[in-house]
């Protein structure tokens, strides 16, 4: 009996740990697939994600049916220049401090194009009155 104990005990502490690294490697995948996403993205198009503008798109469109909303637009258009150029300034600094960038010559390009984007950004110039 103390043997069968012992055995389901060790059983579920094993299914416990393979949970939590299952589970930390799904996160990391992500987190870092997400940032490798946004930098090709940026690299392609030499505009921030859309998935990045696009919640505060929606909002904006919604406020500007209505006239008496230029305020809350001008405030949620600065909110998400801010979301934008915060986004940004990670991106620029995992891609100074990641090793998983192909050689130096690449850093260099990439953290050109990240802040000419960012800059741009910062000064409000963009296709869609956002972070584009």
């Amino acid at each position: 009996m103390g043997l069968l104990i012992i055995g389901l005990f060790t059983l579920i502490l094993a299914l416990i740990m393979w949970g939590a690294i299952w589970g930390t490697n799904k996160a990391m995948a992500r987190l870092i697939g997400d940032k490798h996403r946004a930098m090709q993205i940026i690299i392609e198009t030499g505009q921030v994600p859309s998935s990045w503008s696009a919640p505060f798109a929606a909002r904006i469109a919604r406020l500007n049916a209505d006239p008496g909303n230029v305020s809350r637009v001008a405030d949620l258009q600065a909110q998400a220049r801010r979301h934008c150029l915060r986004k940004l300034d990670d991106l620029v600094h995992y891609a100074e401090t990641t090793p998983l960038v192909d050689g130096e010559e690449t850093r260099s390009l990439l953290l050109d194009q990240l802040t000419s984007l960012r800059a741009a950004v910062e000064a409000g110039q963009g296709a869609d009155g956002i972070c584009k």
